[in-house]
């Protein structure tokens, strides 16, 4: 894991090629320190079940044609399922929506304005809920148990 200087409270996943980081997904855990993202997510719709928020999901645009981002997608998830976290909130630039709808995820609030994207969608994924998704399919599940390390 990688530590971001910004954000020093969360836990920055990556992916190398060629000892390169090629993507990344920051995952903030710690409610103590979700400050904006709060109110911007509106985390408070989620209740008493956990969540976390993921930031920075990004895939090197040299490596998007293949399976990179769904393994980083599976890993995000993965780690979330071994942290008991329910929810995971993401906000993506509308061209992106249909990729992460592809995953799983559903959309959380529609549209809103980040101050440091722009327009966003606001989506969720239930990081325990249909086995159908892609990202909760048991075979997958089991697979990623055995490929992740945390």
């Amino acid at each position: 894991m990688l530590i971001d200087e910004f954000e020093p409270n969360s836990d920055c996943l990556y992916v190398e090629n060629n000892n390169a980081i090629v993507g990344t997904s920051r995952i903030i855990t710690n409610n103590m320190f979700m400050g904006y993202y709060y109110d911007f997510y509106k985390l408070d719709l989620f209740g008493q079940d956990s969540y976390c928020v993921v930031t920075k999901y990004m895939v090197d645009q040299s490596n998007r044609s293949g399976k990179l981002g769904y393994i980083l997608a599976l890993a995000t998830v993965e780690y979330c399922r071994r942290k008991g976290i329910r929810w995971i909130v993401i906000d993506c630039s509308p061209i992106r929506y249909d990729y992460f709808a592809k995953l799983g995820f559903e959309e959380h609030l529609g549209l809103a304005h980040s101050p440091e994207y722009g327009e966003v969608k606001i989506m969720k994924f239930d990081v325990f809920g249909d086995t159908q998704c892609p990202l909760n399919d048991p075979l997958m599940t089991k697979k990623s148990k055995q490929l992740f390390r945390f």
